[in-house]
């Protein structure tokens, strides 16, 4: 959603931190691929703001580096900022996706995954939140019948009085067991806190 605001750059650090490596490696060995093909292509003739032609490949590239190295300090902060930015929008919602299982498992279905607009993994989150409701639409129906089926239960047994003690008992043990597993169900649906 729009209003969640970014607390902590770094969420993930270890993701965060190879994603970015990732980036920034990425990035610089490119420029220098491309700054050895200059000094190489251009080995015969290259002036660099006026100052003398150098021939030798090695010193052409270190002549570019020197000559741009407040270009290049530039290039490395923006680029590490932009990696950051871009990294944050895949490891907060890994965060939040982790956390939000995580109370799942523990019986907390009424959590819902919300992200910010330009975050990866909407569509997750949607199917995540959209599994939670269900899940917890079907725990609360399932628990409704079983307090249906108490109340059941307690009629057939006052009802049950009337028979002769013979089939009384056998019946009684049937409504024992079906007592049982109500609770065993009853239970199972306890252990949830679903949304309403």
């Amino acid at each position: 959603m729009a209003g969640i605001k970014r607390k902590h750059y770094f969420i993930n650090r270890k993701l965060q931190g190879r994603l970015i490596a990732g980036y920034f490696l990425f990035v610089i060995c490119g420029c220098l691929f491309f700054i050895l093909l200059l000094g190489l292509f251009s080995s015969d003739s290259c002036e660099i703001g006026g100052t003398a032609i150098v021939h030798n490949p090695v010193d052409q590239i270190r002549l570019i580096i020197s000559s741009h190295l407040g270009l290049l300090a530039a290039g490395a902060l923006t680029l590490l900022v932009c990696a950051i930015s871009v990294t944050h929008r895949i490891a907060g919602p890994l965060f939040r996706f982790e956390k939000t299982l995580s109370n799942m498992e523990a019986g907390h279905l009424h959590d819902i995954i919300s992200l910010r607009s330009k975050d990866e993994g909407q569509e997750l989150a949607q199917k995540i939140n959209s599994f939670n409701r269900t899940l917890s639409q079907n725990l609360t129906h399932v628990q409704n019948h079983s307090i249906a089926m108490t109340d059941l239960i307690a009629q057939v047994k006052m009802t049950s009085q009337n028979m002769p003690q013979e089939k009384r008992d056998e019946f009684n043990s049937l409504l024992w067991s079906l007592e049982e597993k109500n609770k065993k169900i009853g239970a199972i649906c306890a252990y949830y806190r679903v949304s309403k």
